[in-house]
């Protein structure tokens, strides 16, 4: 029942996503928009992997990957 209440929850905050930008694009710049996503993303994913004790890749190579798959999806494509 938890994994379909997260399910959920996911779905229902992706899907308000575009019209929460639109309504916010109203009043702010899309880069200042774009920002406020990364820094607020970042604020709760940050918590969530610690509180889960996901760890970190131990491999050089994984942790390049990792960090050129952070940059495409925060920096390059907001």
């Amino acid at each position: 029942m938890k994994i379909l209440a997260a399910a959920l929850i996911a779905v229902v905050l992706w899907g308000a996503s575009p019209v929460a930008a639109k309504i916010a694009v109203s009043s702010l710049s899309p880069m200042m928009v774009a920002i406020l996503r990364t820094v607020i993303g970042g604020l709760v994913a940050l918590p969530l992997a610690m509180l889960l004790r996901i760890p970190l890749p131990a491999d050089r190579a994984q942790r390049r990957l990792l960090v050129l798959s952070g940059f495409c999806g925060f920096v390059a494509f907001p």
